[in-house]
């Protein structure tokens, strides 16, 4: 083998360009197939850093209002009745632990749990201990526990840590812990939830177990060996019938939703990944049989070779395993290469949108990446060894006849005009799915938001607690912060906004109209705390009644959006009516559609409440004359100046948040572009190859055709026909592939059908111009064939 393999070698440098071709053309392929593996393959399958990753579970709740969080007296019940977990665990993120450090004030990322979380995720401190069962009650001294990033950034990784009280304030409540001891230090690499300092979740709420109606908290849970997912969910599912029954009032259309936690983090991302996963297969497919062509055409080439081997004596496996070396060669290096193209490509990707690949500093060509490229290269060389198996089959009297002019040739050439009308459909779903991925995103950017996002700046903030601790304090420092932004130059308006997050849901209280009829489960509906002038600031539209005025504000009035008044109030003037939203409340107006809450897709209910004293934290929102992105310092000194202890999280144009909305769409957009352009550029390859191989087999009958007399235009038909007929061939196959291939990514797409009529032209017109590019130069050549020398030649 190591003979064939080195001339085979020998035989591929006397073809440089051929060679060359055949191994970029797979390098190609491989390279983008290992990329997207290595970027799917760490978001969607590879193991948490968790031991038996795999049997970690997500736990949150569904009712008819929508995805909820976890109540904790239903996790109990789950806790209580299944069989199919060995422990659960629930905790809340926020609020923020503010941390009095040598010289400054920390708002640290907290997380407020069960004890038994760290078994659950089977993790033990490298430092210290955790915090026990007994301390996850209320009356009992503070314990908290750091991971190994907040023992560097805030404590210089010091031993001495452990022990060590800290001052804290954790509002929450009307309760305050004054200071919390360090016990343990969480290993290095180990996060969950992004959380820092992790604390007792009883130790801050002492009544949680009789809110079954309040569902603040996000659940885990780890499978018994064996137990199944599907399992999982059948016994929830039962649970949360029978909790249904017993506690109508609070559980009614209520499930609990459990998802792997892999699954969990994947999130929105799964469908796009495997979308573009199985378009990189597809590329592949196509230069493979770009590849298969250039070697049907050489091994063609080489058939009086071939003969000569056979007359002398050649042994059928010896030409099979001399011709195999040469596809082995090819395979190899493209394989090669393309490894090594998929560490740019990956890196390439992750740089692109880094926020939006879940786990994307994890992501990184690894050994799964180089078992797959191998597997890959494997697959590859298996489909270009067929060549030389079905080439060996050739007798010696064909071959001893010349190249091509023979049954053989013309069945050769009819499995070339086959391969690229499987070329042509494959890069027309492809394109399909490119067309409908970007009308996908031109109608979500003409999509009415209901509130005008730029030239606004977003500034998350916190003051400090420490220095803040009454009411008329925190209230003349909020007060001093817009007074700092006001001498901005371009100021034009401010307000604030709590919690604030575009895109999320906000907070979810339940609503009910009193006096009226409600259902057992009041739906929840997002509501957002604002300040007089905030949804001017954002250019909110007024629909009804008035916004909040500052010099008569009442604790008790709140606007409600537009859709809300659909829903709640059908056919009714909604001003002046009252809801029960965290108390009575009295609507005052009525403001447009926004879509801050949500997906940018749909219209949802608001309710806006009013917040008259001063804020501690929350975002504050700058309207600006010229461009956001030249007041960001600006914005930054001034608060600083205002208030020296002063957080701030972020300082950013607004329209950034509302752009990463999109982000998802977009990124699927361009990678799905990317592939279905290189698709089309390998398809018009192959047609370039087979039209050019047709003219140099059929040379004699064109030559007679024309010493007859046939003109230009028949020359020309007579190498187009078939190239337009494996096109329209391919486009219609791809048309049937790519409906199908549409309807099942239906979920991706917005305000854009399988069978726009547009995407179908759009794809017929761009398939029929690469093949009518691809046929020029073949056309050329065969309209330059001199009949005369031709026939001499024969």
């Amino acid at each position: 083998m190591l003979q064939d393999l080195s001339f085979a070698l020998r035989s591929l440098r006397l073809r440089p360009g051929f060679s060359l071709l055949a191994i970029l053309t797979i390098a190609l392929g491989i390279g983008i197939n290992v990329g997207m593996f290595t970027i799917a393959n760490g978001v969607l399958w590879k193991p948490l850093p968790y031991a038996d990753s795999e049997r970690l579970v997500k736990l949150s709740e569904m009712s008819a209002s929508g995805g909820l969080n976890c109540s904790y007296p239903n996790a109990e019940d789950w806790k209580r009745s299944s069989g199919a977990f060995e422990d659960i665990a629930l905790e809340r993120p926020f609020p923020a632990v503010a941390l009095r450090l040598t010289g400054s004030v920390e708002s640290v990322s907290a997380g407020f749990t069960h004890a038994n979380l760290f078994s659950i995720l089977r993790v033990q401190p490298v430092l210290g201990r955790l915090f026990t069962a007994e301390e996850d009650a209320p009356g009992v001294e503070q314990a908290g526990v750091i991971t190994d990033r907040a023992w560097e950034r805030y404590f210089g990784r010091d031993p001495a840590v452990i022990g060590r009280h800290v001052r804290a304030l954790v509002a929450m409540e009307g309760q305050q812990a004054d200071s919390i001891a360090i016990v343990g230090i969480l290993p290095p690499g180990f996060r969950y939830e992004n959380r820092d300092l992790w604390l007792p979740l009883n130790r801050f709420w002492g009544s949680i177990d009789a809110l079954r109606g309040n569902h603040w908290f996000s659940g885990v849970g780890r499978l018994k060996p064996g137990v199944t997912l599907e399992r999982a969910r059948a016994e929830l599912a039962s649970i949360s019938r029978d909790l249904e029954q017993q506690y109508p009032a609070t559980n009614k259309d209520v499930r609990a939703v459990p998802e792997s936690l892999v699954g969990f983090y994947a999130g929105k991302t799964r469908m796009p990944l495997l979308l573009l996963f199985g378009a990189v297969g597809f590329v592949l497919l196509i230069a493979c049989s770009n590849v298969v062509h250039l070697l049907l055409a050489r091994t063609v080439g080489r058939s009086r070779e071939i003969s000569v081997r056979l007359a002398l004596g050649a042994n059928r496996l010896r030409l099979l395993r001399l011709l195999l070396a040469e596809s082995l060669v090819i395979a190899a290096a493209g394989g090669a290469a393309g490894i090594l193209l998929s560490l740019w490509a990956v890196k390439w990707a992750i740089a692109a949108q880094p926020r939006l690949l879940p786990r994307a500093s994890t992501i990184h060509v690894d050994a799964s990446s180089l078992l797959y490229g191998l597997a890959v290269t494997a697959a590859t060389l298996l489909i270009l060894g067929l060549i030389p198996a079905s080439s060996s089959r050739a007798n010696i009297l064909e071959a001893m006849q010349s190249a091509g002019r023979n049954e053989t040739g013309r069945r050769r050439q009819r499995i070339g005009w086959g391969l690229i009308a499987a070329e042509v459909a494959m890069a027309s779903v492809l394109l399909m799915g490119a067309g409908l991925m970007i009308q996908t995103l031109r109608n979500l950017t003409q999509v009415n938001l209901g509130y005008q996002p730029e030239n606004v700046v977003a500034v998350d903030f916190s003051l400090s607690p420490f220095k803040y601790t009454r009411d008329e304090e925190v209230e003349a420092a909020s007060q001093g912060m817009l007074d700092a932004v006001r001498s901005l130059p371009g100021f034009v308006s401010a307000g604030f906004a709590s919690p604030f997050d575009i895109g999320g849901n906000g907070m979810l209280p339940p609503v009910s109209l009193p006096g009226r009829a409600n259902p057992p489960t009041p739906p929840m509906v997002p509501a957002t705390v604002i300040s007089p002038g905030l949804l001017e600031t954002l250019r909110v539209p007024l629909r009804a009644g008035r916004f909040f005025d500052p010099r008569h504000a009442r604790k008790e009035e709140v606007i409600v959006n537009q859709e809300f008044a659909r829903r709640f109030f059908p056919g009714e003037n909604p001003v002046g009516q009252r809801i029960e939203q965290n108390g009575i409340q009295e609507i005052i107006g009525v403001a447009g559609n926004t879509r801050l809450q949500g997906p940018v897709s749909q219209d949802l209910p608001e309710v806006y409440w009013l917040r008259t004293g001063g804020w501690g934290n929350g975002t504050m929102l700058i309207r600006v004359a010229g461009s956001p992105e030249s007041m960001i310092a600006a914005v930054r000194d001034r608060l600083k100046r205002a208030e020296s202890e002063i957080t701030l999280a972020s300082v950013a144009p607004l329209q950034l948040a509302e752009e990463a909305r999109t982000a998802l769409p977009r990124f699927t957009r361009s990678l799905l572009l990317i592939f279905a352009v290189l698709a089309v550029l390998l398809a018009a390859m192959g047609m370039y190859g087979v039209a050019a191989y047709g003219v140099a087999q059929r040379r004699r009958e064109i030559g007679v055709r024309m010493a007859l007399g046939a003109s230009g235009g028949n020359v020309a038909w007579l190498v187009v026909r078939q190239t337009f007929s494996a096109t329209v061939a391919g486009v219609v196959a791809g048309a049937i592939g790519g409906t199908l291939f549409a309807r099942l990514l239906t979920s991706q797409f917005y305000g854009v059908t399988a069978r726009d009529p547009w995407i179908y032209l759009a794809v017929l017109v761009l398939i029929v111009l690469a093949a009518s590019l691809a046929s020029l130069a073949p056309v050329f050549s065969a309209s330059r064939i001199d009949p005369a020398e031709s026939l001499r030649q024969e």
